[in-house]
């Protein structure tokens, strides 16, 4: 996916509808059918929480498989200031 949430959370829907659907999804959570298909919709934003119960169930259910590869990737300084001066300002809060 590269970072493009739009076509990974409209692929997990997809998955979603043609495996066990919202309803056994949302049974099996304990969260409301339109509240699960709201999550995963175009605007939707699930909570880690809930996206992670998700991948599990389905995992249990039809066993999935999700990988994650980790990156580093270079901080990003606010424009103007010195690495070391954000740094600091980190370490405060």
């Amino acid at each position: 996916m590269e970072g493009d949430l739009p076509t990974a959370k409209a692929q997990l829907r997809d998955y979603i509808n043609a495996t066990v659907g919202f309803a056994h999804l949302g049974q099996a959570l304990g969260i409301p059918v339109k509240s699960l298909m709201r999550m995963y919709g175009p605007s939707g934003n699930p909570r880690a929480d809930n996206l992670l119960a998700a991948l599990a169930r389905l995992k249990a259910d039809t066993g999935l498989a999700v990988r994650v590869d980790a990156i580093a990737v270079p901080w990003q300084t606010q424009p103007g200031k010195p690495i070391r001066d954000w740094q600091r300002e980190c370490r405060k809060n």
